[in-house]
Order: C-alpha cells, then sequence, then structure tokens
C-alpha cells in the first residue's frame, strides 16, 4: 500500500498519514534496520537497542531493508512503514496490521 501524505505544511515536507483511517496522528515505535552482507540486524524499540543476526522481518529478500512501526491516535490501527531495497531501487510500503510490541494507552 503507497504511503500518502497531508499537504505540506513545513520545510520538512508533509505529514505521514494512516493508511486506514487517512488521519495525521500517527505514533512511531519499533523500528528496525537489516543489513544482510553482514547478517545484522539492529531494533530500536526505546530504551532497548538490539543487534543480531537474525534477518526474519527483512522487507528485502536480498538486500538492506528498514521498517519503522506506527499505532494510529484516531482509528487504533497498527501498521509498518517498510523500506525494501532491490537491484538498485528503493521500494517503499506500508503493510497494514502487523504485529507490534508496543502500543500507546
Amino acid at each position: 500500500m503507497f504511503p500518502k501524505f497531508n499537504i505540506q505544511y513545513t520545510d520538512s515536507g508533509g505529514v505521514l498519514l494512516c493508511p486506514s483511517c487517512n488521519t495525521d496522528y500517527l505514533h512511531q515505535g519499533r523500528v528496525n534496520f537489516f543489513y544482510p552482507a553482514q547478517e545484522c540486524h539492529v531494533m530500536v524499540d526505546a530504551p532497548l537497542v538490539q543487534v543480531d543476526q537474525s534477518m526474519e522481518g527483512n522487507p528485502s529478500i536480498e538486500r538492506q531493508g528498514l521498517t519503522v512501526e506506527f499505532w494510529c491516535e484516531n482509528c487504533h490501527g497498527i501498521s509498518v512503514l517498510a523500506f525494501d531495497q532491490h537491484k538498485g531501487h528503493t521500494i517503499v510500503g506500508f503493510k497494514q496490521h502487523a504485529e507490534v510490541s508496543w502500543r500507546l494507552p
């Protein structure tokens, strides 16, 4: 699913919209970075930082991948923004209803 943005109202860019309800009340959570060439996975789920060799959850089959988990304050939907590397291209998309480790009250 393609990411959508609110109209640009800051110099740094537009506001990311929830893929479920199209509101801009997203909260960031866990971030995962995958670097298969070095068998390195870094997960940041503040205050926890974990480094291991697991490639489980990498959005890219052979290359680097990055995922950012979000929780929507409006619809309580859970989504993951994924960055996938494939043959020199960067593919960006949302995955909805992913299982996440955290949730705001």
